[in-house]
């Protein structure tokens, strides 16, 4: 992200020029998340009591444009106008370009344009955001992971950042064998949409790790788990190309959660599964029952939890 400044751009043919916005919540040329809820800007203050056009976009994806604000308050002067708290989640991760329209003296004004870095959620904050796994426990000071703890799948939480909004999408990835040239990976979940319900602040989502995954794996090893936001509304793009040791298979657009946390891994093989049955049966007090009709190009076998 570019650090702030101000550069020119007239909208406005013939326009005076007039000094770019300030961001309240700016801070050494960024906008934390933190600092976000009640952001407001202010204009120059020869403007005056006319309306004002503000415009956001996103200086490295120009297709990331958001509806103009027009603050009709009538007050003359450097005015304060408020920025809209999704508009600064949407533009996280990328450097915004704000700029106002309207009238100053009595004659057409442009600002010219602020440059500010919107930022995700730093590595201080990331240890309350990172996914765990629900069973994981403490094993001589080592997080432990021990299938045998419990039967069924396993659960992974991941937190719902405190910004978050309905429309926000979530990927989380599991890698283990992590001494092979290239590690396993396992998608907990991928292009989640958010809904207005669970973008409520505190709020822990929960997927699975199917068991039959986790009983094939090599025993001794650990798990890794890693996620991602994309928080602008544009579609994920593929994982980047990068060495294999810096693999994640997340969405190369997507804002990582720094912290990533890792479990040993105590494998159970065994398996307490349901016997295969032909999908094209029906379970009937307790017996699968078959119509031979149904079977006369073959069947289907359905192994349950595999």
């Amino acid at each position: 992200m570019a650090k702030a400044k101000a550069t020119p751009r007239s909208t406005t043919p013939n326009a005076q020029e007039v000094d770019a916005p300030v961001v309240s919540s700016e801070v050494d040329s960024i906008v934390v998340p933190s600092l976000m809820p009640g952001s407001y800007l202010t204009v120059d203050a020869r403007m005056d009591s006319s309306p004002i056009t503000v415009k956001f976009s996103a200086k490295e994806v120009p297709e990331l444009v958001l509806e103009d604000i027009v603050d009709s308050s009538g007050e003359a002067g450097a005015r304060h106008i408020d920025i809209p708290l999704d508009y600064l989640t949407k533009l996280m991760g990328f450097t915004a370009l704000i700029s106002y329209t309207g009238r100053a003296q009595g004659q057409a004004a442009a600002s010219l344009v602020k440059e500010v870095g919107i930022s995700f959620y730093p590595a201080d904050e990331s240890d309350d955001l990172a996914p765990h796994l629900l069973h994981e426990k403490i094993v001589h000071n080592t997080p432990t992971y021990d299938m045998r703890d419990h039967t069924g799948d396993e659960t992974v939480l991941v937190p719902v950042p405190p910004l978050a909004k309905a429309g926000d999408k979530l990927y989380c990835t599991v890698a283990t064998e992590q001494d092979a040239a290239r590690h396993v990976f396992y998608t907990v979940v991928y292009d989640y949409v958010l809904t207005a319900a669970d973008a409520v602040a505190g709020n822990v989502l929960r997927f699975s790790i199917s068991r039959g995954w986790l009983a094939r794996r090599k025993p001794w090893r650990s798990l890794t788990l890693q996620c991602a936001w994309i928080t602008s509304g544009l579609p994920a793009e593929p994982p980047a190309e990068v060495p294999p040791h810096l693999e994640t298979r997340l969405p190369r657009n997507a804002l990582e959660i720094q912290r990533r946390r890792t479990a040993a891994l105590i494998v159970d093989p065994g398996l307490d599964l349901k016997p295969p049955h032909l999908r094209q049966s029906v379970e009937y007090n307790g017996e699968w029952c078959l119509n031979p009709e149904l079977t006369k190009q073959g069947g289907n076998v359905d192994t349950p939890a595999l």
